[in-house]
Order: C-alpha cells, then sequence, then structure tokens
C-alpha cells in the first residue's frame, strides 16, 4: 500500500494540538519523537498519521508528513520514528524541537497495513529496512500478535549498525521469546569500524529471503502454504522482495483476493 499523495505539503488546521513530551537519539539524524495528543485518537498498529509544524506566526498553515505509529495503542504517548532529511521543510525543524513545545498531529489515523489483514498462519514474516521497521515495533510492544501467529520473524535492514533503531530492544525480546526471532543485517558498515557485529548478517534483507538462506538461519521454509510477509520501508526493496516471493508461489494481498504479501513504501 502507498501512502496518500497528499501526505506530504502543506494543511491548514487549527493550530498546534499536541506536545513533545520526550525524544530517544539512536544515531545522528535518527530519533524517536514521543508526542502526547491534547486529545489521543485510537489506533491500530501498523496505521500512521501526520504530523506537522506551522509555517508562519499565524499557525494555520502547516508543513506536515506522514509517519507510522511506532508504540503500543495503550502507551501514554504516541512514538514516532523519525530520519532527518538535510534541507527538508520538516525534519530539520523537528530536530530543533526542544521538549515542552508544540506541534501538530492529525487527529486522524490512517492505512490498512495492519495484522487485521492478514489470515490467522504459523508464522509471521516482518521485513523492515530504515525506519520502515517503525510499524513492526508498534505490533510487536502492543504484546497480541501471537494470539494469530505461532511464530514471528523479524527481519531488520540498515546502512549501518547504528542504524538498527530498536535493536537491543529486539534482540533482548528475542531471548526471552522463542518463538520470535531477530535478524538483524547491514549493508555498508565497514569491517574495521570498532563495531560490534556479533550476530549480524551482512547484505540486503533479500539475502535473508532465498530459500536456502532463509532455511539456514530458521530451519524453516518460508512458503505461502504457512507464511504470511509484510513489507515496510524502501520502495526498491518492497519491489524486489516482492518478486522474489512471487516466484516461490507468494500473492499480493488484495482486499477481495486475499494474498501473502502485505506492503506499505515510505516514499
Amino acid at each position: 500500500m502507498d501512502r496518500p499523495k497528499n501526505a506530504d505539503g502543506l494543511k491548514n488546521a487549527d493550530g498546534p494540538n499536541a506536545v513533545l513530551f520526550e525524544r530517544r537519539d539512536f544515531a545522528p539524524g535518527l530519533a524517536s519523537f514521543f508526542v502526547r495528543p491534547d486529545v489521543p485518537v485510537p489506533f491500530v498498529p501498523g496505521q500512521f498519521t501526520r504530523l506537522g509544524l506551522p509555517t508562519d506566526d499565524h499557525g494555520s498553515q502547516f508543513v506536515q508528513h506522514a509517519y507510522s505509529f511506532a508504540s503500543a495503542p495503550n502507551s501514554d504517548a504516541y512514538e514516532f520514528l523519525v530520519r532527518l532529511v538535510p534541507g527538508g521543510a520538516l525534519t530539520p525543524r523537528l530536530f530543533d524541537l526542544e521538549v515542552g513545545q508544540r506541534l501538530w498531529v492529525e487527529p486522524r489515523v490512517h492505512g490498512k497495513f495492519t495484522l487485521d489483514a492478514a489470515p490467522d498462519s504459523d508464522e509471521l514474516v516482518l521485513v523492515g529496512t530504515g525506519t520502515g521497521v517503525a510499524p513492526f515495533r508498534s505490533m510487536l510492544v502492543h504484546g497480541s500478535v501471537h494470539d494469530r501467529f505461532r511464530r514471528v520473524v523479524l527481519v531488520h535492514g540498515a546502512r549501518y549498525v547504528h542504524d538498527l533503531a530498536y535493536r537491543e530492544e529486539f534482540a533482548q525480546m528475542a531471548e526471552v521469546d522463542a518463538d520470535f526471532e531477530y535478524l538483524a543485517t547491514v549493508t555498508v558498515e565497514p569491517d574495521d569500524a570498532g563495531v560490534e557485529l556479533d550476530g549480524l548478517h551482512r547484505g540486503r534483507v533479500l539475502r535473508l529471503l532465498e530459500p536456502d538462506r532463509y532455511r539456514s538461519v530458521t530451519g524453516r521454509d518460508l512458503v505461502p502454504e504457512r507464511c504470511q510477509v509484510f513489507l515496510c520501508g524502501n520502495p526498491a526493496m518492497i519491489a524486489d522482495a516482492t518478486l522474489l516471493l512471487e516466484e516461490r508461489g507468494f500473492r499480493k494481498h488484495r482486499t477481495r483476493h486475499p494474498g501473502h504479501i502485505h506492503s506499505e513504501r515510505f516514499w
């Protein structure tokens, strides 16, 4: 599923309606923003809303962008994973915000990239690159994923180790949950960077979806008879992964024609 074409740009609004409660930095230019809206709106893990900041002193028009929820629905604040885009209209200003300052959050939620769209299955495979891991983090911390899927595998890709947001949290989940596996992979990190690479894989997330590789890492087959796959992040990754999976019998999920591949592109 693509984000709406009007997900970026200017929007008229009544004014700032939320406060920046906390910020957690993973790496330079990569952070979680914890936002408390004046009036919270219920959401389902996998959905998204829009953040915005006023473009003038009147605060009647906002530059805004769509972000997936990274928090559980019952959290006391919304959490959004944000990558700084140098020269961008919104993210440099978001990163300049101080805790306690106000911003705008759209009082509606959007999207059908949720587990409700998938039938109960033996295995749920979540594949995210960059900030595309955000909706999966929401699904996992919600705590009900095993109600419908016996096993869950998260394949998490980034260029560098420090770009693997929530890496330690996901690794701890895997330690205490024998039915959850966390497969993190990096594409650029040099061997001599002085970064701990134990437990990490090398290369694109697609490598881990190849039949022999997936079987060697998990001990199971990635087949449509037992798996549902969610893809989120880089459009090129989604296109390549979809092609790889379709060659093995997976089908794109449609509302009227249920399948096995669910996707959301981040740009």
